[in-house]
């Protein structure tokens, strides 16, 4: 099921994290996602970065996203 959550998160993941409501939601789910959707989530982050890092709402999802990195640093 999360799975299905992430695939369909990739299309729209940056519009709905600039919802006030959403974006609580989008800021949860990065703490479940694995190291592909993480990867996949920063991808489509990165075709605007200003935008994500300066919206009231979506920059927390940014932040969560970064924080979460550190998760896979070390790890194989």
């Amino acid at each position: 099921m999360l799975e299905n959550i992430f695939r369909e998160l990739s299309f729209e993941v940056v519009r709905v994290s600039q919802s006030p409501t959403v974006s609580y939601i989008v800021e949860d789910l990065v703490h479940l996602a694995d190291r592909a959707q993480l990867t996949m989530l920063l991808d489509k982050f990165s075709v605007d970065w200003e935008l994500v890092c300066t919206h009231q709402f979506a920059s927390h999802v940014s932040q969560a996203l970064v924080r979460h990195c550190g998760n896979f640093l070390c790890k194989r």
